[in-house]
């Protein structure tokens, strides 16, 4: 795991590229501090930079940025590539040498190989940049979920990629900030697909490669992987095989590494299944932590305990009372993209608690996006069904009855949600805040381009029933939101997390050939995988619970949220009366407003600290 950048330009000289470069390298040290170094390529008026944190071939001879031997491309590369050792393998019987043991030296001779194609043949989470000298051409890509961050500034004068967002805004190019994407971020959380909030600055999104051309000064976007369609649902007797034998496959790979690995274990269904496939692999005396919070109700690190006990591993409960308002401030202080989620707290924790044991941990993200994990598919699938048999005036009717609710209330959405039909029930509990109380935040909102019509066209997109279609605007959404908030926590500490359950096989499996009714079933969330876990865990594991690394609402006051949003400046832009309002109904426990309110303390802290 690392972070990489690049800069072009057709303005600056070489001073300012390399003095740019070495700035965007030392600002994010701490996703790589083994190593870092740049290359400046004096014919192009190009700086290539990589800070790297070692984790396979942990010799000088794997440090990048790294070049063929001769010397006609080169890559910076963040991330890993599982399946290296097989085509490696392949490539040294068609005659290639190896003069590293690195799975970054596969992927330039892959791509010597097999040009534009060789992206497809990659199980992995990446993101890189490769230099073709002879083609006067960048090609960059990233993973098929978007695992690995990779953003990019062009305005015709300049080039520049890089792992973080600030790495470009400490540029002396200075990105325009856009205010339309402000509504997209307080409906959502996050910004997903290419959006960022500058102009010329964008996302490469998931599963894209993009080639820049010098010679044209011109960029081109393809996609090289797409989520299939849906085609036929197997049996299930079949799919429990099917999801098993992936999941081993995928775990296993998973675990090749040169420095010690260990995994998260939560005590919900996927971090438990990663682990038994651990075991199934192989792995002897297995690292495992959770974590959880003292004095709280919601402190659940029995159930890691059942499955610790159940698989032998070397379990670690990090049962803490941490300083949260210290935490906020330097969480809000690094992460340069405003993010709502709060369980980026004890992520954070679990992070750097596990750091001084692992530098690679293995996780459970993915699987409530695939397997339709979440509360809001039975609401949704409820309201769909309700809606359906409704005339149109008693749908306004229940619509109205929601609107009028409170906000935080319990019923708020899901009334909404009837009274809005098939894709408002979905979008109406997704979102942090529905379309009129993003006009009461922003009375200078343009709905132009809406977060609820993206929603609604990426389930249009997809050929499948409604839950799927649910699944895959999560995919799409939520899940983006879950791997950023992953990877900057994690980062942040040195430490690499790793996913099985975003494996392309397993996601291709999921959508081609898992209908709805056989993700949720019999009232149940996530049934494929209760079915799975029944069979590989003792009967007092409980298989209905769902429990993530959530930080609890209570301790959530200890950070002194509220205190402190008070505190902030005003934002020019932000009704800070409704602020204020929203501030005393959470104070008088009026409904629960804790996502609004940590989403507006992240923007303000970010938007004060970036932009202002």
């Amino acid at each position: 795991m690392c972070s990489i950048f690049g800069y072009y330009s057709k303005k600056w000289q070489k001073a300012h590229i390399i003095d740019g470069t070495k700035r965007a390298l030392e600002i994010t040290k701490y996703r790589g501090p083994d190593f870092s170094d740049y290359l400046y390529f004096d014919k192009l008026n190009l700086a290539l930079g990589h800070n790297r944190l070692s984790i396979i071939d942990l010799s000088p001879k794997a440090n990048q940025p790294m070049g063929t031997e001769d010397k006609s491309l080169w890559i910076v590369f963040n991330g890993e590539i599982y399946n290296y050792l097989e085509i490696r393998e392949d490539l040294i019987n068609k005659g290639y040498r190896f003069f590293s043991k690195s799975d970054t030296e596969v992927i330039l001779k892959a791509y010597k190989e097999y040009g534009y194609e060789f992206v497809k043949k990659f199980d992995g989470m990446f993101a890189f940049c490769l230099l073709d000298l002879q083609k006067r051409k960048l090609i960059l890509a990233r993973d098929i979920a978007g695992e690995k961050p990779l953003f990019y500034y062009f305005d015709g004068k300049n080039f520049i990629f890089s792992s973080e967002l600030k790495q470009i805004l400490i540029q002396q190019i200075r990105p325009i900030f856009d205010f339309s994407k402000v509504n997209f971020y307080f409906a959502l959380g996050y910004l997903p697909h290419d959006m960022s909030f500058f102009k010329n600055t964008y996302k490469l999104p998931p599963a894209h490669m993009m080639i820049f051309d010098f010679e044209s000064n011109s960029l081109h976007l393809q996609p090289f992987w797409e989520i299939p369609s849906f085609e036929k649902s197997m049996p299930e007797k079949e799919l429990m095989e099917s999801i098993s034998e992936i999941l081993k496959k995928s775990v296993k790979r998973r675990m090749i590494s040169d420095v010690p690995l260990g995994a998260f274990l939560s005590g919900g269904i996927d971090s438990s299944l990663t682990v038994y496939f651990m075991k199934e692999a192989g792995a002897q005396k297995i690292k495992t932590f959770t974590v959880g919070f003292e004095g709280s109700s919601k402190n659940e690190t029995e159930y890691s305990k059942i499955v610790a006990n159940s698989l032998g591993t070397d379990h670690t409960e990090i049962i803490i009372e941490p300083d949260f308002e210290k935490a906020l401030e330097e969480i809000a202080d690094t992460i340069d993209e405003p993010i709502y989620d709060s369980s980026l707290i004890p992520t954070y924790y679990l992070c750097k608690y596990v750091k001084n044991y692992l530098t690679v941990a293995l996780s459970g993200d993915g699987g409530d996006e695939l397997f339709a994990g979440y509360i809001h598919y039975l609401s949704s699938k409820l309201c769909s069904k309700l809606s359906q048999y409704m005339p149109c005036f008693l749908r306004k009717i229940f619509y109205f009855m929601g609107s009028f609710l409170p906000e935080g209330y319990f019923g708020k959405n899901t009334l909404m949600g009837i009274g809005e039909g098939n894709y408002g029930c979905y979008t109406n509990q997704t979102q942090i805040f529905k379309e009129g109380e993003r006009k009461k935040l922003i009375p200078y909102l343009n709905e132009h381009e809406t977060p609820l019509r993206l929603k609604k066209a990426l389930m249009e997109k997809y050929s499948g029933d409604f839950i799927n279609k649910m699944s895959y605007a999560d995919y799409h959404i939520n899940l983006q939101q879950i791997l950023v908030k992953v990877d900057r926590a994690s980062m942040m500490n040195s430490l690499e997390v790793r996913t099985p359950f975003l494996n392309k096989d397993l996601i291709e499996l999921s959508f081609r050939n898992i209908s709805g009714d056989l993700k949720l079933k019999e009232n149940k969330t996530k049934y494929m995988l209760k079915k799975l876990a029944k069979s590989k865990f003792p009967p007092n594991f409980p298989v209905d619970r769902k429990q993530g690394f959530d930080i609890p609402k209570d301790f959530l006051v200890k950070t002194n949220l509220m205190a402190k949003l008070k505190e902030l400046p005003h934002v020019n832009f932000l009704n800070e009366k409704y602020i204020t309002n929203l501030l005393v109904l959470q104070q008088k426990g009026k409904g629960n407003l804790w996502n609004k309110l940590f989403a507006i303390y992240f923007f303000k802290r970010w938007y004060l600290k970036w932009i202002e």
